[in-house]
């Protein structure tokens, strides 16, 4: 049994529009999709507008994975206060160069056998499996806050984790992308030339799915505090 890894770490929460600007996707001529800044001339590209509706089930071979909670604590009683505490304890977003709101991490493995014959290699039993950790705030000061404030503060974690759930979304299409590409490549000859090819494939796809998910920030991002409409 041979396994193979990619790790991608994206802080995803309030990402600047010029951090990515405008995101195509394109099919090219084998069938393959692609998204990026700057499709090629003859690409039928169309600018991509994530909605927040997106969804994304398990394909097989794919395996997603409950995502695991981390808290930083905020504390105030108000969402005047609450929202500065967070800006000052959030996460620190290293492509915005600021703190957020929230953020989710995300990492994509695979795992394989190889089939043999004389001449021959080609994936068996491929498995790809989807993490995410979930950087979330943590209301230390609840119980010193009016309730209305209280009955505020469900809504306002609804908001943010609604945004990190359609990243996880996205990333799951990813997943399910890879595991159909990986499972249509045809026998090498040889095995190290089959893996080169997987690690091709799951870079490639990646970088795509890192594009996505930037764009998804341009058009859905919490660029307000949430407790607002």
């Amino acid at each position: 049994m041979r396994a193979g890894e990619l790790f991608v770490g994206l802080l995803l929460l309030w990402l600047a529009a010029e951090a990515a600007g405008q995101v195509h996707k394109w099919v090219d001529k084998d069938g393959r999709v692609h998204y990026g800044a700057h499709p090629p001339p003859d690409a039928k590209a169309k600018p991509v507008a994530v909605q927040r509706s997106h969804a994304a089930n398990p394909a097989s071979g794919v395996e997603v994975l409950e995502s695991k909670i981390q808290y930083y604590p905020v504390y105030g009683n108000s969402p005047e206060t609450l929202h500065a505490s967070m800006m000052q304890n959030g996460p620190f977003n290293q492509i915005v160069q600021s703190r957020v709101y929230a953020e989710i991490e995300w990492r994509l493995r695979w795992k394989f056998s190889y089939q043999r014959e004389p001449g021959k290699c080609r994936i068996d039993n491929l498995v790809v499996t989807l993490e995410t950790t979930i950087t979330m705030p943590q209301w230390m000061t609840a119980d010193q806050a009016p309730t209305a404030m209280r009955s505020l503060w469900p809504r306002a974690l609804a908001k943010i984790r609604i945004h990190e759930d359609g990243h996880k979304a996205i990333a799951t299409e990813g997943a399910n992308v890879l595991a159909r590409r990986l499972q249509s490549l045809p026998a090498y000859e040889e095995c190290d030339a089959l893996n080169r090819e997987i690690a091709r494939e799951g870079n490639r796809i990646v970088a795509e799915y890192d594009l996505a998910n930037r764009a998804f920030d341009r058009t859905e991002a919490l660029k307000a505090s949430p407790f607002k409409d």
